[in-house]
């Protein structure tokens, strides 16, 4: 199987997180006892950070990439610290790089790292850059999850593989429960109040797919809504939303369980689950765009799904507060956990609920991803037209607004070397901006550099190592800004 999969290795898998594995299991184990009788677990890491279910004949394996945990620690405590985009830009190139080594692109991975080099340089020698450098820190309340995120993004990955399972198998009492709870939420978030009064109206979970064309030489050529594709596999997309929402209630079990098991405060799991997500939909973006960037010059039309984040995160919200009153009949652990939740965690989960609303942040990775692709391959940044105004006048310029999203946000977000000088105090989510600024900067790695695929394992894991070494900054606090090609002394006499 191994073989089979053909990926290239990552980091070695620690006892640890072997025993984190089979720590979950057990608890899964206690409430669907058997359910691992037909399934085999094959734990790897691997640079491509992504885990999967598969059926073979009769067999039915969960391929577990630890590297996928380790990805989504790296995303959630750099979002729980206060810390300068530059380096969640370092981590999402590096993440770039990996793939595209993995793929066999070994002169785009190396681009990548040059790429790396050549922001923090712009970095160390700028005027702008605070000196001397922060350090990071966490707001208070937030430090402790920090300490529990690691086995909770354990459980998370592994607990939505278990979902996909469960749909292999005969209909039981428990598999029914999931698939009722997750149908009933899908059929309800699909209708929002009317902004008129006069009716429900359709939500945002079906938008259609944006291509972004390009003519034969490779320059933007526009964008077009393929709303037709999304009339045509409507159902499609209907029963792909739901498999997930099937999916990610086995997750939250797996998470629900742990968490009681090790008594984490519900603060902390309420955190670690949004950023779970924001991770995954981030990441995800970065894997398809990278895969669909058009190596050569020529007519195309790259295509932007939409995300499922904001409909996912809905539906552990809501899970949340089911299991607070058993309604509809939850496991017994799943409802003891969350039945002692604490007034301020219940806020917490109302706030969320708030923020996820149309315009969550969830729902903007697609539209930044877009806006970085089409920077990324040469396009000027558009001179924008007025914003549209409220009401029944601006509802046609409004619809026109799929298209005008990506440059609704400032251009900066795009470019690293443009945030130098962002400090604490700064508007700005510095996860946005170095997402947004890394994406740009990978599509224009291999944008038009022709296919140039090398299938050398030996170079591949070269070329891995390569693109990793900028993170020694982030591991090793005495790096932090330091220039390795000209030293800290060319930066202070700059800036005298």
């Amino acid at each position: 199987m191994r073989r089979r999969i053909n990926r290239i290795d990552s980091l070695s898998i620690k006892k640890e997180d072997f025993e984190r594995t089979a720590h979950v299991l057990k608890l899964m184990d206690a409430v669907y006892p058997n359910f691992t009788s037909d399934l085999f677990i094959l734990e790897i890491s691997s640079t491509e950070f992504s885990s999967e279910f598969r059926l073979s004949g009769e067999q039915r394996i969960i391929v577990f990439d630890h590297e996928q945990v380790n990805s989504l620690n790296w995303f959630v405590n750099l979002n729980l610290k206060i810390e300068h985009p530059i380096f969640h830009y370092n981590e999402f190139m590096i993440r770039s790089g990996e793939l595209l080594a993995s793929w066999g692109e070994i002169q785009a991975a190396k681009r990548i790292h040059e790429r790396i080099e050549e922001a923090w340089r712009s970095y160390n020698s700028a005027i702008t850059t605070p000196y001397p450098y922060w350090r990071p820190f966490y707001p208070d309340g937030l430090k402790s999850v920090s300490r529990v995120v690691d086995y909770l993004a354990h459980s998370f990955v592994l607990g939505h593989e278990i979902g996909h399972h469960f749909q292999t198998l005969e209909p039981n009492d428990d598999i029914i429960l999931a698939k009722t709870i997750a149908d009933a939420y899908h059929a309800d978030a699909m209708f929002e109040p009317s902004q008129s009064g006069s009716g429900p109206k359709f939500a945002s979970f079906f938008r259609p797919p944006i291509d972004v064309k390009l003519n034969e030489d490779g320059v933007f050529d526009g964008q077009a809504t393929r709303g037709r594709f999304l009339i045509g596999s409507l159902d499609q997309i209907n029963e792909q939303q739901k498999s997930e929402l099937f999916c990610d209630y086995f997750a939250f079990l797996a998470i629900s369980l742990n968490s009681a098991s090790r008594s984490v405060p519900h603060s902390d799991v309420i955190r670690s689950l949004v950023l779970c997500i924001e991770g995954l939909e981030k990441l995800t973006y970065l894997t398809k765009t990278m895969l669909r960037t058009p190596r050569l010059t020529r007519r195309c039309a790259v295509r932007f799904d939409d995300g499922h984040g904001k409909l996912r995160i809905g539906f552990l919200l809501y899970l949340m507060e089911m299991s607070r009153t058993s309604n509809p009949k939850v496991p017994a652990t799943l409802h003891d956990y969350w039945s002692k939740i604490t007034p301020e965690s219940a806020k917490l989960i109302e706030m969320y609920k708030s923020q996820y609303g149309l315009n969550s942040i969830a729902d903007m990775t697609t539209f930044l991803a877009r806006g970085a692709f089409c920077l990324g391959i040469g396009m000027p940044f558009p001179d924008l037209p007025a914003k549209p105004e409220s009401g029944s006048e601006g509802v046609l310029e409004m619809a026109s607004e799929a298209f005008l999203i990506p440059w609704r946000f400032p251009s900066n977000i795009y470019e690293i070397s443009r945030n130098n000088g962002w400090n604490p105090d700064q508007r700005g989510d510095p996860s946005m901006i170095g997402f947004a600024s890394a994406v740009a900067n990978a599509v224009s790695c291999v944008f038009g550099h022709g296919l140039e695929f090398r299938n050398n394992r030996k170079e591949k894991e070269a070329a891995v190592w390569l693109v990793r070494s900028p993170r020694a900054r982030l591991l090793n606090p005495s790096e932090r800004g330091v220039d390795r090609r000209n030293g800290r002394k060319q930066r202070d006499a700059t800036r005298r």
